[in-house]
């Protein structure tokens, strides 16, 4: 999964992409394999969710040209049954393709490494879809980069001297100083401006039920001390998984592995 954030000069991309590009039987151009694969062995050894950001516009628009990558930035804004509809179109195709392989001779598998690689492909797309449908039934979490969202919500005024902005994770906000001085404490930080800049988000559509009082709230520092992070937390009480993730694809990894 990808995220394009900051007007399209920057892109986040998982590690489980950045594997899975690596073991696919794929051409990549050797200006940009340099750049995705310069820390790989470090990668391996991390959560193959994280988000690895690159800058450099040469990745970005090889990034952007894999269809089997799917954006975040797009999803986010589509309902559950929007996303469901994709998962069950690919499944379709997903099968199909396994069909196609599976009356394949031995020689021709061995010398049609692109319809095998299309299966991988398509499984890893799905895959991504499910955990994306997960994510909107609030069943599983996604670590997303905490980062303000380039083309979120944001809100200042000139009485106070800190600014709140939606994050990439949609159910933060981030406080920040807009002389960029780091924040020290949780200590005299302005939870009235919290408050209003809250409000408004949920007015203008922006975790709005917020003013229904079904979130908790908690804040915390970020590590680097830039950001207050303002985290919704849905009450237990509320939490309904109104779709269940379909049960989709999977061969590939049992014949390949």
């Amino acid at each position: 999964m990808k995220i394009i954030n900051n007007n399209k000069e920057e892109l986040f991309l998982q590690l489980k992409d950045i594997t899975f590009l690596h073991d696919l039987d794929f051409d990549i151009p050797d200006d940009i394999y340099k750049i995705i694969f310069a820390n790989f062995e470090d990668y391996r050894n991390r959560n193959k969710n994280t988000f690895i950001k690159f800058e450099d516009q040469s990745v970005i628009n090889f990034i952007n040209s894999l269809d089997f990558i799917i954006s975040w930035t797009l999803y986010s804004e589509l309902s559950m049954e929007d996303v469901l509809n994709d998962i069950r179109h690919g499944d379709i195709s997903y099968r199909a393709l396994i069909k196609g392989y599976n009356r394949m001779s031995d020689v021709e598998k061995e010398y049609d490494a692109e319809t095998l690689n299309n299966i991988k492909k398509l499984n890893h797309k799905l895959n991504d879809l499910k955990d994306i449908l997960d994510y909107k039934n609030g069943k599983s979490n996604i670590p997303f980069p905490l980062e303000p969202d380039y083309y979120g919500f944001k809100y200042a005024t000139t009485r106070f001297e800190y600014g709140i902005s939606q994050a990439i994770d949609p159910n933060i906000m981030l406080l920040f100083r807009l002389d960029n001085k780091l924040i020290d404490s949780l200590e005299g930080i302005p939870y009235d401006f919290v408050n209003v800049g809250l409000s408004v988000a949920a007015m203008e559509g922006i975790n709005e039920e917020y003013l229904s009082g079904k979130y908790d709230i908690t804040y915390d520092l970020s590590d680097d001390k830039k950001y207050v992070i303002i985290k919704y937390h849905i009450k237990d009480y509320y939490k309904e998984h109104i779709i269940e993730g379909p049960k989709i694809g999977g061969f590939v990894n049992k014949m390949f592995k």
